[in-house]
């Protein structure tokens, strides 16, 4: 029979025969806690390195643009648009424009800097950064949601930060940044963003209607951008089928009122052209508005240089 050997320790100085010791029974304690909050920490480091990396290259892509020259459609809509040489009122401003948020934006950039083109290219950049940063936390909330936890849930921040960065920098979204009128596009994605990420927090969000009611509003505001953003109604409501809710039928008890809201904004795609057409007669989308006293219904006598050009 064999006997059982003490284990002995130095405790104090002391051997103590017996007892497992207590540094032994902490240390695998000790891994697993460190374990857990190195997992903890990493979610948070990646919740601000990744966004300053992203403003980082984006900056670092697109500086060398600040110094383009208005050029095509910039003749018309800024160098010869006298509308954009007030700011106020607002209303006034965005009235006789099918755009009405591009015209408010032109008018700004006007108010701070006259024609200096460096300030139009900065706020183009700004608006693609915030749809950068914007991108990155929809992607990681669709990486974290029930269905795609199981397989991306730790990764997530980092996979969401790669697809943000390489969408910012890609060559594709160079016209929207560097051809100052393209904000319209850049300011259009922006909202259009938003309105998902608004939409996907609110689905799990204690306080929904919040959320909801700044997606409506991010919606409606991108329908006074560019009229393709008609489809950020549907985009949310098969982005909430897909990754939210079990089947439409679920979404609409859920969230009718929501769906309501966003469809709403329908209406305020139509408003613009609507006021233009009433107040200048313009009979067309593309049309350009008469002059008052001009000889010219497409307003030849008031953009002479930027039709010429276009022609």
């Amino acid at each position: 029979m064999s006997r059982r050997k003490s284990r002995a320790v130095p405790h104090g100085g002391k051997a103590v025969k017996g007892r497992p010791s207590a540094n032994l029974q902490a240390a695998p304690a000790s891994s697993a806690e460190a374990g857990v909050a190195h997992r903890s920490q990493t979610p948070a480091l990646a919740g601000w390195l990744l966004p300053l990396l992203l403003i980082g290259a984006g900056v670092a892509a697109y500086h060398n643009s600040f110094g383009g020259l208005f050029f095509l459609d910039d003749k018309l809509r800024i160098l010869n648009n006298p509308e954009i040489r007030q700011l106020w009122p607002p209303w006034t401003v965005m009235a006789h424009s099918s755009r009405p948020l591009v015209q408010l934006s032109l008018a700004i950039n006007y108010a701070l800097g006259a024609l200096d083109v460096w300030g139009y290219h900065a706020f183009n950049l700004g608006v693609h950064l915030l749809a950068g940063l914007t991108l990155f936390g929809v992607v990681r909330r669709m990486l974290e949601s029930s269905r795609l936890r199981p397989r991306y849930g730790r990764a997530a921040p980092w996979l969401a930060g790669s697809v943000a960065v390489v969408w910012t920098v890609h060559p594709l979204q160079t016209e929207s940044v560097t051809y100052i009128i393209q904000r319209a596009e850049s300011l259009m994605g922006l909202f259009l963003l938003l309105t998902l990420y608004c939409g996907i927090r609110g689905a799990c969000s204690p306080h929904p209607r919040v959320w909801y009611l700044a997606a409506i509003v991010a919606c409606g505001l991108g329908m006074g951008c560019k009229e393709v953003m008609v489809a950020a109604p549907l985009v949310m409501l098969l982005y909430d089928r897909v990754f939210l809710a079990g089947s439409f039928t679920e979404i609409l008890r859920r969230r009718w009122m929501f769906c309501i809201g966003l469809a709403a904004t329908w209406l305020v795609n139509r408003l613009p052209f609507a006021w233009r057409n009433r107040s200048m007669g313009v009979r067309g989308i593309g049309e350009l508005r008469p002059r008052p006293g001009g000889d010219d219904p497409r307003g030849r006598a008031r953009y002479p240089d930027a039709i010429a050009q276009r022609e």
